[in-house]
Protein backbone atom coordinates (compact mmCIF):
# COMPACT_ATOMS: atom_id res chain seq x y z
CA UNK A 1 0.00 0.00 0.00
CA UNK A 2 1.28 3.17 -0.92
CA UNK A 3 1.94 5.77 1.93
CA UNK A 4 0.02 9.20 2.03
CA UNK A 5 3.19 11.35 1.00
CA UNK A 6 3.66 8.59 -1.98
CA UNK A 7 0.10 9.07 -3.44
CA UNK A 8 -0.04 13.02 -3.29
CA UNK A 9 2.55 14.70 -5.67
CA UNK A 10 1.81 18.08 -5.46
CA UNK A 11 4.38 20.85 -4.85
CA UNK A 12 2.46 23.25 -3.25
CA UNK A 13 3.68 24.11 -0.01
CA UNK A 14 2.55 25.12 3.38
CA UNK A 15 4.95 26.34 5.55
CA UNK A 16 8.56 24.74 5.34
CA UNK A 17 6.67 21.41 4.12
CA UNK A 18 5.25 20.77 0.80
CA UNK A 19 1.32 19.23 0.96
CA UNK A 20 3.23 15.94 -0.34
CA UNK A 21 5.06 15.30 2.66
CA UNK A 22 1.97 15.50 4.93
CA UNK A 23 0.52 13.47 6.55
CA UNK A 24 -3.65 13.66 6.08
CA UNK A 25 -6.06 13.61 9.20
CA UNK A 26 -10.20 13.81 8.93
CA UNK A 27 -11.72 14.91 12.12
CA UNK A 28 -15.28 13.45 12.64
CA UNK A 29 -17.83 13.85 15.41
CA UNK A 30 -21.28 15.34 16.36
CA UNK A 31 -21.88 18.74 16.95
CA UNK A 32 -20.69 20.03 20.81
CA UNK A 33 -18.28 17.47 20.90
CA UNK A 34 -14.74 19.65 20.31
CA UNK A 35 -14.28 18.90 16.83
CA UNK A 36 -13.02 22.03 15.93
CA UNK A 37 -10.67 22.55 19.09
CA UNK A 38 -9.42 18.97 17.55
CA UNK A 39 -8.45 20.42 14.25
CA UNK A 40 -7.01 23.84 15.50
CA UNK A 41 -5.03 22.16 18.03
CA UNK A 42 -3.33 19.62 15.71
CA UNK A 43 -2.45 22.69 13.18
CA UNK A 44 -0.91 24.17 16.52
CA UNK A 45 0.69 21.26 17.50
CA UNK A 46 2.34 19.78 14.64
CA UNK A 47 4.49 20.09 12.11
CA UNK A 48 3.54 17.42 9.47
CA UNK A 49 0.21 17.29 9.28
CA UNK A 50 -2.70 18.47 7.33
CA UNK A 51 -6.47 18.63 8.68
CA UNK A 52 -9.32 18.41 7.17
CA UNK A 53 -12.94 19.50 8.72
CA UNK A 54 -15.09 18.77 5.62
CA UNK A 55 -12.62 17.19 2.50
CA UNK A 56 -14.37 13.91 1.77
CA UNK A 57 -17.95 14.57 3.45
CA UNK A 58 -19.04 16.67 6.68
CA UNK A 59 -17.33 16.50 9.89
CA UNK A 60 -20.71 15.86 11.24
CA UNK A 61 -21.57 13.03 9.08
CA UNK A 62 -20.58 9.54 8.26
CA UNK A 63 -16.89 8.83 7.96
CA UNK A 64 -15.74 6.84 4.58
CA UNK A 65 -12.73 5.16 4.38
CA UNK A 66 -11.27 3.26 1.45
CA UNK A 67 -14.26 2.94 -1.09
CA UNK A 68 -12.70 3.89 -4.49
CA UNK A 69 -16.62 3.85 -6.09
CA UNK A 70 -18.08 6.52 -4.08
CA UNK A 71 -18.86 9.08 -6.05
CA UNK A 72 -16.39 12.00 -5.96
CA UNK A 73 -19.00 14.81 -6.02
CA UNK A 74 -20.81 12.96 -2.93
CA UNK A 75 -16.97 13.53 -1.01
CA UNK A 76 -17.09 17.24 -1.74
CA UNK A 77 -17.79 19.97 0.47
CA UNK A 78 -16.37 23.49 0.59
CA UNK A 79 -13.00 23.64 1.87
CA UNK A 80 -11.15 26.99 2.91
CA UNK A 81 -7.67 25.87 1.51
CA UNK A 82 -7.94 25.41 -2.33
CA UNK A 83 -7.19 21.70 -3.94
CA UNK A 84 -6.90 20.04 0.40
CA UNK A 85 -10.20 17.98 -0.68
CA UNK A 86 -8.37 16.72 -3.92
CA UNK A 87 -5.77 15.25 -1.57
CA UNK A 88 -7.71 13.75 0.73
CA UNK A 89 -9.78 12.12 -1.49
CA UNK A 90 -6.71 10.63 -3.67
CA UNK A 91 -5.52 9.26 0.25
CA UNK A 92 -9.17 7.83 0.69
CA UNK A 93 -8.81 6.20 -2.19
CA UNK A 94 -5.56 4.78 -1.57
CA UNK A 95 -6.40 3.89 2.12
CA UNK A 96 -4.16 5.96 3.47
CA UNK A 97 -5.95 8.93 5.52
CA UNK A 98 -6.26 8.99 9.20
CA UNK A 99 -9.53 9.76 11.59
CA UNK A 100 -9.98 11.25 14.68
CA UNK A 101 -13.32 10.53 15.92
CA UNK A 102 -14.85 12.72 19.15
CA UNK A 103 -17.12 11.15 21.29
CA UNK A 104 -18.88 12.53 24.18
CA UNK A 105 -21.03 11.60 27.69
CA UNK A 106 -24.73 11.78 26.66
CA UNK A 107 -25.58 13.83 29.59
CA UNK A 108 -22.86 16.93 28.44
CA UNK A 109 -23.60 16.61 25.28
CA UNK A 110 -26.95 17.19 25.78
CA UNK A 111 -26.51 19.92 27.80
CA UNK A 112 -24.29 21.69 25.04
CA UNK A 113 -26.25 20.85 22.21
CA UNK A 114 -29.48 22.00 23.71
CA UNK A 115 -27.27 25.63 24.31
CA UNK A 116 -26.01 25.33 20.99
CA UNK A 117 -29.63 25.32 19.19
CA UNK A 118 -31.55 27.56 21.48
CA UNK A 119 -33.76 24.87 22.62
CA UNK A 120 -35.09 23.87 25.94
CA UNK A 121 -33.56 20.68 27.09
CA UNK A 122 -37.42 18.57 27.42
CA UNK A 123 -38.92 15.26 26.46
CA UNK A 124 -39.52 16.00 23.32
CA UNK A 125 -36.30 17.21 22.12
CA UNK A 126 -33.86 14.75 24.04
CA UNK A 127 -36.25 11.75 22.75
CA UNK A 128 -35.33 13.25 19.32
CA UNK A 129 -31.48 14.15 20.11
CA UNK A 130 -30.49 10.74 21.74
CA UNK A 131 -32.16 8.82 19.09
CA UNK A 132 -31.70 10.71 15.37
CA UNK A 133 -28.26 12.20 16.36
CA UNK A 134 -26.67 10.70 19.62
CA UNK A 135 -27.45 7.30 19.30
CA UNK A 136 -27.10 7.38 14.93
CA UNK A 137 -24.03 8.55 14.53
CA UNK A 138 -21.99 7.32 16.96
CA UNK A 139 -22.99 4.08 16.68
CA UNK A 140 -21.57 4.88 13.10
CA UNK A 141 -18.71 5.99 14.74
CA UNK A 142 -18.11 2.72 17.18
CA UNK A 143 -18.16 0.39 13.66
CA UNK A 144 -15.92 2.27 12.25
CA UNK A 145 -13.42 2.37 15.03
CA UNK A 146 -13.56 -1.41 15.21
CA UNK A 147 -13.41 -2.06 11.96
CA UNK A 148 -10.43 0.36 11.18
CA UNK A 149 -8.14 0.53 14.77
CA UNK A 150 -5.09 1.33 12.92
CA UNK A 151 -5.86 4.26 10.84
CA UNK A 152 -8.49 5.51 13.84
CA UNK A 153 -8.54 7.11 17.30
CA UNK A 154 -10.68 7.84 19.40
CA UNK A 155 -10.81 11.10 21.69
CA UNK A 156 -13.28 11.50 24.51
CA UNK A 157 -14.42 14.97 25.21
CA UNK A 158 -13.72 14.12 28.88
CA UNK A 159 -10.42 13.37 28.02
CA UNK A 160 -9.83 16.21 26.04
CA UNK A 161 -10.73 18.65 28.83
CA UNK A 162 -9.04 17.33 31.25
CA UNK A 163 -5.26 16.34 29.95
CA UNK A 164 -5.14 18.07 26.12
CA UNK A 165 -1.42 17.07 26.53
CA UNK A 166 -2.29 13.27 26.86
CA UNK A 167 -5.10 13.55 23.25
CA UNK A 168 -2.17 15.11 21.61
CA UNK A 169 0.72 12.28 22.59
CA UNK A 170 -1.61 9.91 22.37
CA UNK A 171 -2.66 11.04 18.88
CA UNK A 172 1.36 11.47 18.22
CA UNK A 173 2.16 7.92 19.08
CA UNK A 174 -0.83 6.35 16.99
CA UNK A 175 0.37 8.25 13.98
CA UNK A 176 3.86 9.40 14.05
CA UNK A 177 3.01 12.51 13.49
CA UNK A 178 5.82 15.34 14.35
CA UNK A 179 5.08 18.17 16.59
CA UNK A 180 6.24 21.79 16.64
CA UNK A 181 7.38 21.57 19.96
CA UNK A 182 6.41 21.86 23.77
CA UNK A 183 2.35 21.12 23.24
CA UNK A 184 0.87 24.36 23.97
CA UNK A 185 -3.39 24.70 24.77
CA UNK A 186 -6.35 26.87 23.36
CA UNK A 187 -7.55 28.34 26.12
CA UNK A 188 -10.44 30.93 24.94
CA UNK A 189 -13.82 29.19 22.93
CA UNK A 190 -13.86 28.31 20.32
CA UNK A 191 -16.80 29.67 17.75
CA UNK A 192 -18.75 27.70 15.38
CA UNK A 193 -16.11 28.89 12.29
CA UNK A 194 -13.18 28.02 14.24
CA UNK A 195 -13.04 31.68 15.58
CA UNK A 196 -11.65 32.25 19.27
CA UNK A 197 -13.69 34.18 21.52
CA UNK A 198 -12.12 36.56 23.95
CA UNK A 199 -13.50 34.41 26.70
CA UNK A 200 -11.80 31.73 28.44
CA UNK A 201 -13.16 28.35 28.06
CA UNK A 202 -14.66 27.35 31.45
CA UNK A 203 -12.82 23.58 31.72
CA UNK A 204 -14.29 23.29 35.20
CA UNK A 205 -18.42 23.04 33.98
CA UNK A 206 -17.33 19.59 32.16
CA UNK A 207 -14.40 18.81 34.60
CA UNK A 208 -16.51 19.40 37.58
CA UNK A 209 -20.02 18.06 36.42
CA UNK A 210 -21.94 21.69 36.89
CA UNK A 211 -23.72 20.39 33.65
CA UNK A 212 -25.57 17.91 35.54
CA UNK A 213 -27.48 20.80 37.24
CA UNK A 214 -29.15 21.21 33.74
CA UNK A 215 -30.86 17.97 34.02
CA UNK A 216 -33.88 16.94 35.87
CA UNK A 217 -34.21 13.51 36.93
CA UNK A 218 -37.01 12.79 34.83
CA UNK A 219 -34.51 13.63 32.02
CA UNK A 220 -32.03 11.70 33.01
CA UNK A 221 -34.18 8.51 33.21
CA UNK A 222 -35.28 9.20 29.63
CA UNK A 223 -31.70 9.55 28.43
CA UNK A 224 -30.72 6.44 30.79
CA UNK A 225 -33.40 4.65 29.14
CA UNK A 226 -32.62 5.45 25.38
CA UNK A 227 -29.20 6.03 24.52
CA UNK A 228 -27.67 3.10 22.87
CA UNK A 229 -25.66 0.80 25.44
CA UNK A 230 -23.16 -0.52 22.62
CA UNK A 231 -22.04 3.29 22.38
CA UNK A 232 -21.74 3.70 26.04
CA UNK A 233 -20.12 0.62 26.82
CA UNK A 234 -17.29 1.33 23.34
CA UNK A 235 -16.81 4.58 25.45
CA UNK A 236 -16.30 3.70 28.62
CA UNK A 237 -19.52 5.67 30.16
CA UNK A 238 -21.09 5.52 33.21
CA UNK A 239 -24.59 6.52 33.91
Amino acid sequence: MMSADQSLVTLVRIGKLKISDMKLIKIHGLQRTATNYVQMMLDKNFQDVLVGSNACGSKHGQVFLANPNMNEEELFAKDHIPNRANKFIAARKEGNLYFAITMKHPYSWVVSFAKYRSKPINKRNVTFWINKKYNHLNSHFVDVLEKNPLNTVMLRYEDIVRDYRGMLKKIQKKFEFTPRGKFTDIVNEIRPKRNLSGKKFDKDFYKQHHYMKKLNPNILKLIRKDVSKRVIEFCGYQL
